[in-house]
């Protein structure tokens, strides 16, 4: 590989593998490998704070505590190494108190690592074409695995005024960060592993902003912009939280997959273990589905019923109100009343006579109000009380698959509707079959007539029904 023709730069000009300007060409070797290049630019690099890379020896690298995801296909990766050389480079950090650097992103690439240098150190056929792509490849990296050493905020002005305990802290949590979110991305999809690193991520998240004393919550487009997922999927993981744990354990369990766990999610307790139970009487997909779609109907039934009663409750109290302002109006009007009749008793004054006449029809428009709003009272109440009873009819219809052996029932139920829907398309193909037959009839060539036909379904449903029934 030609050196003028690769160039590393990682993240900063001082990491370059370009040979200096006063070397000539006629100096370089002809070929430099991809690994001595690595090795190369780190050991030649100046400080960089954003991208601190150094080679650091396979004895100072521990994998992390931590990291519960899977070792796969070890084998293929250094068979991948040997022939490509090294592609990334490790991401550690460094445990000052035990002198030591852990490994947060890599450990797949350093075990697979560590297999070809035991393979290939001592290995006897040194003219191999495998052991020269070793030599090219790997060798470079028995002095040191090239490492970016990540630091974290307890080194920031922010982290200023917190106690020791509190700074190591700080540096674990963010450690264990990068360990989750390095891991999660670019693995094979297993929803079970991201909801586990989802909560992680949230609590260390929140954590950290605890420990810099923030008032702040992680959302869900951060989280999912940390997990390279959208903000909806966070949602649904989120929503396996509401899951009875029955169901909880059966998403552990790849029972179910996500999309189910948050469908479910949305139902209350009795509808999910009535979900639970057909589940475990061995419901198909169909059969489940049907009884969530079901539940899902009556629960949007009692919470239209909800609506509706707490809109009559509204109207309801609004004619009370009225009612109550009609009846103190017309009581105000009798108290005048009378005492306009006192006056004129008392004065036998024509215009008096004339007032009494316009407050005693204005009494009787009281009196009719009164009437009419306390007649909306009792049909409202009324009204109240049928949405009432619907409602709580509806909770005793969803409560009531909650009983023992509901699953067997309900799955009992959905075959004999289906049952039902086949012999209503087996009647419609033989409907069509005898329309198809008297059009095309012939008395000297059919021996039955389409009567005939007609005559043997009806005897032939006739006899099925009476054994049946």
């Amino acid at each position: 590989m030609a050196t003028e023709g690769r160039k590393f730069n990682f993240g900063g000009s001082g990491l370059s593998t370009r040979e200096p300007e006063t070397t000539s060409k006629s100096e370089a070797p002809a070929t430099v490998n991809r690994a001595q290049e690595l090795v190369n630019a780190i050991e030649n690099a100046g400080v960089n704070t954003a991208f601190n890379f150094k080679l650091i020896p396979r004895h100072k690298l521990m994998f992390h505590e931590e990291n519960d995801y899977p070792m796969e296909a070890i084998k293929e990766l250094a068979e991948s190494i040997l022939n490509n050389g090294l592609l990334h480079n490790l991401d550690v950090h460094f445990d000052e108190e035990n002198d030591i650097y852990i490994i947060e992103a890599g450990e797949q690439r350093t075990r697979a690592i560590d297999l070809l240098i035991e393979k290939f150190r001592d290995y006897p056929d040194k003219d191999s074409e495998e052991y020269q792509k070793y030599c090219i490849n790997v060798q470079p990296f028995e002095k040191g695995y090239p490492c970016k050493v990540c630091t974290g905020t307890s080194r920031m002005k922010i982290s200023e005024g917190l106690d020791e305990a509190s700074l190591k802290e700080l540096d674990m949590i963010e450690s264990r960060l990068r360990l989750r979110i390095s891991n999660e991305i670019g693995r094979e999809y297993d929803p079970v592993r991201t909801k586990k690193a989802l909560d992680d991520i949230v609590n260390l998240e929140n954590r950290r902003n605890e420990l810099l004393r923030r008032d702040k919550k992680l959302t869900n487009k951060e989280i999912g912009a940390q997990l390279n997922i959208s903000e909806r999927m966070v949602q649904k993981y989120k929503s396996i939280d509401r899951l009875i744990p029955e169901l909880q354990e059966l998403f552990q369990e790849r029972g179910i997959t996500i999309t189910d766990g948050a469908n479910y999610a949305n139902l209350n307790k009795n509808e999910q273990l009535q979900i639970l139970e057909l589940i475990n009487a061995g419901g198909n997909k169909k059969e489940i589905a049907e009884l969530y779609d079901q539940l899902s109907r009556v629960q949007n039934e009692m919470k239209q019923k909800e609506k509706e009663l707490e809109k009559l409750e509204k109207e309801k109290t609004a004619a009370e109100e009225k009612a109550a302002q009609a009846n103190e109006a017309a009581d105000k009007l009798r108290e005048q009343i009378h005492e306009e009749l006192q006056r004129e008793f008392d004065t036998e004054n024509a215009a008096e006579r004339k007032k009494v006449e316009e407050l005693q029809a204005q009494l009787l428009l009281a009196n009719q109000n009164v009437k009419e709003y306390e007649k909306q009272k009792v049909e409202l109440s009324a009204r109240c009380e049928e949405i009432a009873q619907l409602k709580k009819a509806l909770e005793e219809k969803n409560t009531a698959g909650n009983s023992a052996g509901a699953a067997v029932a309900i799955k009992a139920g959905f075959r004999v509707e289906s049952g039902i829907k086949g012999i209503e398309a087996a009647f419609q193909e033989l409907q069509k079959a005898i329309a198809d037959y008297q059009k095309v009839y012939d008395s000297d060539v059919c021996e039955k007539t389409v009567e005939d036909y007609r005559d043997e379904i009806k005897k032939g449903v006739e006899k099925w029904c009476n054994k049946c029934f």
